[in-house]
């Protein structure tokens, strides 16, 4: 992890709250993380004291047991921008973005994962889509045209692109290519809406919250990102992908979900195109039920 080259957004025309600058929160999940944390803060307060934002920073260490929550602490008075820290005792991206997001008010939320994988540079455009509401959801992607990937390991991008296949066949609706990057916005109105429907608080929280926003009607939109592998990534990964394929299975065939109240001001999508999508869905639903019979 080293520091980034920034891109700085345009500050004209982006609306303001009641005269004052948009208000962002950008959470970060951590656990474990005393070496990489430091540097990661540094990078976003650098790239966010550029932005025409009143941002916020906010750590939420999912009960570490090494020094990171103390360093979370010190890094609260030391920095620039606002920094804040939150302590919980159990795992969870899920749960940490929970609480980062519903304990802030925020106008933009967002969040990304500690190593910065995903880079920072299309961010300020992320920021821009949901602050300008073009998007209630803005989410990085390794799987559209722009997008690059470095040093991605053989079983990760296999498990990578297995799942998303899975997740286009089961949700053709959704219409997203990569519902696990760890770079993503929101807007407040789906964070508040839509965090209350999310059951999961692992790491198949973003799928959730992704497949409830799209099939209320909010916009969701990718870019495409620079991903760099860290090869010390936390993510088990065959234990991971297995868990978020049965939620996967779970959302379809038992239809387990909460409905997520719709937008405000999004128009919805009805007439003949709203048909022909249900009736596909249905096909395809069918499709994969007939198959797992056939397999059991």
């Amino acid at each position: 992890l080293a520091l980034l080259p920034l891109r700085t957004l345009p500050s004209a025309s982006l609306p303001m709250e009641d005269g004052q600058r948009v208000s962002v929160n950008v959470a970060v999940p951590v656990y474990n993380e005393e070496r990489s944390l430091p540097l990661a803060v540094a990078n976003l307060t650098s790239l966010l004291s550029s932005l025409p934002y009143d941002s916020t920073i906010t750590i939420v260490d999912n009960g570490s047991t090494d020094n990171t929550f103390k360093i979370a602490t010190s890094l609260c008075a030391a920095s620039p921008t606002k920094v804040t820290a939150i302590r919980l005792e159990e795992k969870g991206r899920g749960r940490a973005l929970k609480a980062a997001w519903q304990g802030d008010e925020s106008a933009v939320q967002c969040y990304t994962d500690v190593d910065l994988s995903a880079g920072l540079a299309r961010l300020p455009e992320m920021l821009d889509a949901v602050a300008r509401g073009e998007v209630d959801c803005a989410i990085g992607s390794r799987r559209v045209r722009d997008a690059r990937v470095e040093g991605r390991a053989p079983l990760r991008g296999l498990t990578s692109l297995a799942y998303s296949v899975l997740m286009r066949f089961l949700f053709p609706f959704a219409a997203v290519r990569d519902a696990q990057c760890g770079l993503k916005v929101v807007s407040r109105e789906l964070a508040d809406k839509g965090l209350p429907c999310v059951r999961d608080v692992g790491w198949f929280f973003d799928t959730e919250l992704l497949l409830l926003a799209r099939r209320s009607g909010y916009r969701v939109r990718e870019f495409g990102v620079h991903w760099r592998d860290d090869p010390d990534s936390r993510v088990r990964v065959f234990s991971t992908s297995v868990a978020m394929a049965m939620g996967l299975l779970e959302m379809r065939f038992r239809r387990c979900f909460a409905t997520v109240p719709p937008p405000s001001s999004s128009p919805t999508r009805g007439g003949a195109g709203a048909l022909v999508a249900a009736a596909w869905e249905r096909v395809r639903g069918f499709a994969v039920w007939a198959m797992l019979r056939m397999v059991n």
